[in-house]
């Protein structure tokens, strides 16, 4: 029954964090960062959009730190990959796949954010205790693939918005001269 209970508290506190970070992330992956772009150009908007998403990740991980709970999972995933126990079912087929490929599971996680990818990789003894040391190359390398992502699927959306919006003008036009007169 402890079992549970503890298990309760931490999906809680996990839905509660994860809702946190993804409102945020929502407001700056999909309203300020395709906004820059489109308003400052693919290339200058990826540029300030990048610079931005360095103290702004950094900062929801002080938070996260600050916090000091595990309102992500991911000290307790790395709890469960480190386990000595013999799973089976499910069990064993996520540790296999955590295991087998550390940093295939860090890029993975890096294309949805870099915040869940730099914990991920942070050494578990370190937990709560800030960036340190190899921290800062797991940030910067998941800060990269993030923005690259992201740069590619925005621009790739503004030039598809730009086109279609050029032939909505067009048909607009076209019935405004010969329906309109």
């Amino acid at each position: 029954m402890e079992e549970v209970k503890r298990l309760l508290q931490q999906g809680a506190l996990v839905t509660i964090g994860a809702s946190l970070l993804f409102g945020l992330n929502w407001l700056f992956d999909y309203i300020a960062y395709p906004l820059t772009m489109y308003q400052m150009g693919s290339l200058t908007g990826a540029v300030i959009m990048t610079l931005a998403s360095i103290p702004f990740n950094y900062l929801l991980i002080m938070g996260y730190d600050l916090i000091g709970k595990d309102m992500l999972g991911i000290e307790t995933l790395k709890e469960f990959e480190a386990e000595q126990t013999n799973a089976t079912g499910f069990k064993l087929y996520l540790k296999q796949m955590l295991t087998r490929s550390r940093l295939g599971t860090f890029v993975f996680i890096s294309l949805y954010d870099p915040i869940p990818a730099t914990l991920y990789m942070r050494h578990r003894e370190r937990a709560f205790k800030g960036l340190r040391g190899s921290d800062w190359k797991w940030f910067g390398i998941s800060t990269v693939i993030a923005n690259i992502f992201w740069i590619i699927a925005i621009a790739t959306g503004i030039e598809v918005f730009d086109y279609l919006y050029g032939y909505v003008i067009e048909i607009f036009n076209f019935l405004k001269h010969y329906i309109v007169g």
